[in-house]
């Protein structure tokens, strides 16, 4: 989150007060590495964006999916990204999607 306030030149103080901060260390995902207590453990995860997408840019996004959110042993991670498509939900997403809520979820 810092970083991408700093990024966007917020007042990152402002923005996310050290009370708030200091909570975030007991629940974010991103910082738990104790499985149970990891609230992606074991579960199936999709992330579909869009390359060219302003509005929640995927590089933005980038490091928290492919390197932070852990799904466990016994979970399930897909991430899509797709070419020439923004902020937007896209055929081949639709058709992802389907596919993956049929193998994962049913």
């Amino acid at each position: 989150m810092t970083k991408r306030a700093v990024k966007r030149k917020q007042d990152v103080e402002k923005c996310f007060p050290l009370s708030f901060k200091e909570a975030l260390k007991d629940f974010d995902p991103a910082r738990v590495h104790d499985q149970n207590r990891n609230p992606f453990s074991g579960r199936q995860i999709q992330v579909l964006s869009g390359k060219e997408d302003k509005l929640v840019p995927w590089e933005a996004s980038r490091e928290f999916v492919e390197e932070k959110l852990d799904v466990g042993a016994k979970g399930v991670k897909e991430v899509q990204v797709y070419d020439g498509v923004g902020h937007e939900c896209c055929d081949d997403m639709v058709e992802d999607m389907t596919s993956f809520i049929a193998k994962h979820c049913l």
